[in-house]
């Protein structure tokens, strides 16, 4: 957009001819088209990556409890939290994989 203002104010004769008008007004609704859309990615993954915290944390309570009523009651082996770890680590790749997000940042 800067170089078109800047091309009009190099050539004030044109500012006003109705092709230009419209150019600008083009170029005006493409750049606001442009923000949205970047503006509505990076909302959509603001909400992707709270989704993953929540399942993430979700499953943390989880283990933990079950890992509680193992020793409270003894009728189950405890939890093995380092496969807990594998386990959340392949779901990440998988994440990353399906929704073309980048973690390792």
């Amino acid at each position: 957009m800067k170089l078109i203002y800047k091309i009009i104010s190099d050539h004030p004769e044109v500012k006003d001819h109705p092709d230009v008008v419209k150019l600008i007004d083009y170029i005006d609704n493409l750049e606001e088209s442009k923000i949205k859309k970047e503006q509505d990615l990076k909302f959509n993954k603001e909400l992707l990556y709270l989704e993953l915290l929540r399942e993430i944390y979700k499953d943390i309570l989880f283990q933990i409890e079950q890992d509680e009523l193992s020793i409270r009651f003894k009728e189950t082996n405890r939890v093995d939290f380092k496969e807990c770890l594998i386990y959340l680590k392949k779901y990440l790749d998988k994440f990353q994989e399906e929704n073309k997000v980048n973690l390792n940042r």
